[in-house]
């Protein structure tokens, strides 16, 4: 999107409307472009990082209610946690909500001037 003195794609809107880094915003994504659900560990293949970073950044997506966890139990025995994405819609909405904010916002402080 261009906007007056520089070019602002759209996963920087994404970032800043929901208040993620980089790269919980490219896992957000994947969720929402990938069908089905995602183990931890195949995320943190497909963004070739660590295991650990993986369920740190999960962590963070769930604690914001944008993604959500499944348990599946394993024979015999344990579990492996699934993750997917919360209703496409309520994240656009939330989106587009915290940018209606942002744009009330800033005509204030224009006014001010």
């Amino acid at each position: 999107m261009n906007f007056a003195c520089r070019t602002i794609e759209l996963s920087e809107v994404i970032k800043c409307s929901l208040g993620l880094n980089k790269s919980e915003e490219k896992i957000l994504e994947y969720l929402m472009k990938t069908p089905g659900e995602k183990s931890s560990k195949e995320i943190a293949n497909e963004f070739s990082i660590d295991l650990s970073t993986a369920q740190r950044m999960l962590k963070n997506l769930r604690e914001k209610k944008l993604i959500r966890r499944s348990q599946t139990n394993l024979s015999p025995g344990g579990y492996i946690y699934r993750y997917s994405i919360k209703e496409k819609e309520q994240i656009k909405n939330e989106i587009l909500d915290n940018l209606e904010r942002f744009q009330e916002a800033v005509k204030k402080q224009i006014k001010k001037l």
